[in-house]
């Protein structure tokens, strides 16, 4: 059984106003880079790619499992020029 502390145990965590947000932006590390979620016949990939302008396009694409399907999502990613993949 779990058991979860009462949101008050968070009083230390300061509430960030909207405007505030949208000027504090993650710094990017790879413009081009790919998140994969593997399972036993599938395989998702979702690739994000920072343009100059800050704008983060994301493609996303299930390929199978096999030989011919991971070849596949393999010359994708080369395709897109991704540099990581995790």
């Amino acid at each position: 059984m779990f058991t979860y502390a009462p949101l008050t145990a968070f009083s230390h965590v300061q509430s960030i106003s909207e405007a505030e947000r949208k000027q504090e932006r993650m710094q990017v590390l790879y413009e081009r880079c790919c998140g994969l979620d593997v399972h036993k016949k599938t395989v998702v990939a979702c690739v994000l790619i920072t343009s100059a302008d800050g704008q983060v396009h994301k493609q996303v694409r299930t390929a199978a499992t096999t030989t011919a399907g991971l070849l596949a999502l393999a010359d994708w990613l080369a395709a897109l020029h991704s540099s990581h993949v995790a």
